[in-house]
């Protein structure tokens, strides 16, 4: 479900909805994510996902994250949608910046990169 709202994108499913900017969303990537972990930090959340066998990148970047400065709206959103994704074993549709990391705590060049939004499929 997408659509425009004064400069924003609504993304999200069942009850939950991602409120991102729309540019951050237009200039990044999307994959679908089976989430194997959820992770909740001082500075960032993070999400890890399962590696797709055919797509070499997703064994190299597990790791999704976003600093814990954005709306409390938009990080809580994307929790419950990747614990709910986490629970029922479906998977989460997350658009990420591929060429993006050090604007997130912790996120390493190697193996995570900045989360721009989530939606649960």
């Amino acid at each position: 479900m997408h659509s425009m709202m004064k400069g924003f994108v609504v993304t999200g499913a069942a009850l939950f909805a991602v409120i991102v900017p729309s540019s951050a969303q237009a200039q990044s990537q999307s994959r679908l994510c089976d989430v194997d972990q959820v992770g909740v930090f001082e500075n960032r959340i993070h999400i890890k996902c399962v590696p797709i066998a055919d797509k070499a990148y997703t064994k190299d970047i597990p790791y999704y994250a976003m600093r814990i400065d954005k709306p409390k709206a938009v990080v809580d959103g994307i929790i419950a949608l990747a614990v709910g994704a986490k629970q029922t074993r479906k998977p989460l549709r997350i658009w990420f910046d591929f060429g993006d990391y050090k604007r997130v705590p912790g996120c390493q060049g190697n193996d995570c990169r900045r989360l721009v939004a989530a939606a649960l499929e």
